[in-house]
């Protein structure tokens, strides 16, 4: 009688792995949509100040929080001057007392060039339940050709370092390249529930008319997904 060890009881069928695989394609955005579905972001007010209304520099209050954006247009340039890129400052204040336009206890701000001539929208989530939060920025150029900037924004915590708190960026604006086929603009950007879904129309050869891209931003993880409602 043999006592060799049978090594076939270890192979495992390459059917099986790709059926796992393609499982795991298919639930982890499932999940995703799920767990987003479970959050709720608390309401935004926009603060308008009638005396000064620039469109560009814009404020909201949500709880003890108050968010500034401020878009610094680009300045085109000519023969004798370079041009001037854009820039976007962003601020995170936390207020002494909820409701009240008090002073600011804490503000952490952060800037970063953005290639926009206007505010396009400005898109309020609180993607991680802790009632401060993310900010998503579209900006936009006067030719609506021209590809469009989107930048993200999140105060996160750092307790070992001197700064307990700071403001990190995501960039929203590639698109992976295994749904970009068929991309040539028109995006729209929209807060779906407590979603952030990215949807654009298909030009591509072979695609019937009114074929839709529509993708979620995975903010776990930090890119776009399939939108796993859309066929």
């Amino acid at each position: 009688m043999s006592t060799s060890p049978d090594d076939s009881r270890l192979a495992v069928p390459g059917y099986t792995i790709l059926i796992l695989f393609l499982t795991l394609a298919i639930l982890i955005p499932l999940v995703s949509y799920r767990m987003a579905q479970s959050l709720v972001t608390p309401p935004v007010t926009e603060l308008i100040d009638a005396a000064n209304p620039d469109p560009n520099l814009r404020s909201w209050r949500s709880g003890i929080w108050k968010y500034t954006v401020n878009l610094t247009p680009r300045i085109a340039g000519t023969a004798e001057t370079p041009e001037i890129p854009g820039a976007l400052s962003v601020t995170f204040a936390q207020m002494g007392t909820e409701g009240e336009a008090d002073l600011p206890e804490k503000s952490y701000t952060i800037a970063v060039d953005f290639d926009a001539d206007r505010l396009r929208d400005v898109i309020f989530l609180d993607s991680d339940g802790d009632g401060c939060h993310n900010l998503v920025v579209w900006g936009d150029r006067s030719e609506p050709q021209e590809t469009h900037s989107v930048v993200g924004f999140d105060l996160v915590q750092t307790p070992e370092t001197e700064i307990p708190w700071e403001v990190t960026t995501f960039d929203l604006s590639r698109i992976p390249g295994h749904l970009a086929a068929g991309y040539a603009g028109g995006d729209l950007i929209e807060r779906q529930s407590e979603l952030l879904v990215r949807r654009f129309p298909v030009q591509a050869e072979g695609a019937p008319e009114g074929t839709e891209m529509s993708m979620i931003w995975d903010f776990r993880l930090g890119y776009w997904r399939k939108d796993p409602r859309s066929k």
